[in-house]
């Protein structure tokens, strides 16, 4: 319903902005944690950053980039390849949450926490950015006018404003 309601495209953007600061928070905490001119004092004051980084992704994902793709991409392909391109959609998915979870610790460890999770802002960020210049709104179009705004046509005017009417 809140998808509906809200639209895809506004929410893939906030989901993807809110994760990026998310892991830009986490990343801060971690800068700090690793820094020996913080106090103890200081880092147990901060201690709720990760707990409300965490909790801030997780609601932003579960908003946005978490359910929205699947929809989207139902939404998006034609029906003669529907089922060949969200196949291929899903297994790019599911490799690249693979890749990251075989990785991370690899990454953690030659990086460092706050590096790995400042990379991991900088990808949502662009995440924002792309779905604000390339993903087009869905939210109550058909089939073919989806496929219209794909292929770069201009949505199709009715009454007086169509020129075909000044003909």
């Amino acid at each position: 319903m809140v998808i509906d309601k809200l639209g895809r495209k506004i929410l893939l953007f906030i989901s993807h902005t809110v994760m990026g600061i998310s892991g830009i928070l986490l990343g801060i905490y971690f800068s700090l944690k690793g820094k020996h001119f913080v106090d103890e004092n200081t880092l147990k004051t901060l201690g709720f950053l990760p707990i409300l980084a965490l909790c801030m992704f997780i609601i932003a994902f579960s908003l946005g980039s978490g359910p929205i793709p699947w929809l989207i991409s139902s939404e998006l392909f034609p029906a003669a390849i529907k089922a060949v391109a969200s196949s291929a959609a899903a297994t790019f998915n599911w490799l690249l949450a693979f890749l990251v979870t075989k990785f991370y610790l690899n990454l953690e460890k030659g990086i460092g926490g706050d590096v790995t999770f400042y990379i991991f802002s900088c990808i949502s960020i662009l995440g924002s950015i792309f779905v604000l210049a390339i993903v087009p709104e869905t939210k109550g179009k058909s089939m073919e006018e989806i496929q219209r705004i794909l292929i770069g046509q201009k949505e199709v005017k009715f009454g007086i404003d169509n020129p075909a009417f000044s003909k």
